[in-house]
């Protein structure tokens, strides 16, 4: 906070490096082989399901935008 002066830009720098991928580092954990299959099994679902309707619900979109996070 000291740094930066503002409170509200300090409060959005640390949002967007918690949101960063490459600053969180998956592999010294421990539940790292539980991690990538589940994630993966969970996209395929939403994908699966979105796909099967006509047209997409916001339910949808985001379950599919959020396993692919």
């Amino acid at each position: 906070m000291r740094r930066v002066g503002r409170r509200i830009v300090a409060v959005l720098i640390a949002i967007i490096a918690l949101l960063t991928p490459w600053l969180f580092e998956v592999s010294r954990l421990v539940f790292e082989t539980f991690f990538y299959p589940a994630a993966l099994t969970l996209f395929l679902l939403s994908v699966y399901y979105a796909q099967r309707k006509q047209k997409w619900s916001w339910l949808n979109v985001v379950m599919v935008a959020a396993t692919l996070m």
